[in-house]
Parts: C-alpha cells; structure tokens; sequence
C-alpha cells in the first residue's frame, strides 16, 4: 500500500452540536428545574464513562446555553447558534488540539430576554 493510498488519522476534530430543549413539550411532561440541572450535568460529563475506541478522549468542552424567558421562546434557534463560532486560530495550519481553536460567543446586543449560561 503506497503512502498516499494509507488512510490518514485525524487527531483532532472540533465538533459542535446544538440541542434544543423545548419547555413547552417540558411542561406537558412534568419535566422541573431539578431535571433541567440533571441534564446539564449529564450533557458536560457525557463521555467520561465511555471511553470506547469510536469516542476515545472526546470531552465537552465549552456549552453555550440560550435560556429563553418564554416557552414559546424569545428568539430563533439558529440566531442563537450564529452568536457562537469556532474557528482556527490564525496561527494554526492544522488544527490537533482544543487550544489551536478560539471560541468565540459573541456577547454584544444579546437577545432581549435571553440568558447566556456556559457551563464549563
């Protein structure tokens, strides 16, 4: 097998994902603020049991919340996601860690009504 046939391994990948909780299916549910901390917990150590070789050392590393003060919510989801980017730093070619990336949450003109909470 040629060297430019092997398959490469990536040794760092940033992932983002953007779960939504929706209170108004919380409150037909009986879901409470006692379980909303459960999630959060759940959601910042969700790999650290399972370290199986498909997650290796993946880590959550910077959660971003948009709590709304309505049920209906006080602003569109992906508007919410835009304010958070995680882009390269300008200094890194290939990106191999958590730190050759800036984590930006862009904190000017929020939302009206929105709290933004990082949990980590």
């Amino acid at each position: 097998m040629s060297a430019d046939a092997r398959p490469r391994r990536v040794d760092s990948l940033a992932k983002i994902g953007a779960p939504v909780l929706a209170a108004a299916y919380g409150d037909n549910a009986g879901f409470i603020e006692d379980d909303l901390a459960l999630f959060w917990q759940a959601l910042t150590q969700i790999f650290d049991d399972d370290r199986s070789a498909s997650r290796g050392t993946m880590a959550p590393r910077k959660p971003v919340v948009f709590k709304h003060q309505s049920a209906l919510r006080n602003a569109q989801a992906h508007r919410l996601f835009e304010r958070v980017a995680v882009p390269c730093k300008p200094s890194t070619s290939s990106a191999r860690r958590f730190t050759d990336y800036d984590v930006a949450v862009h904190k000017t003109d929020p939302p009206s009504d929105i709290e933004r909470i990082e949990l980590l």
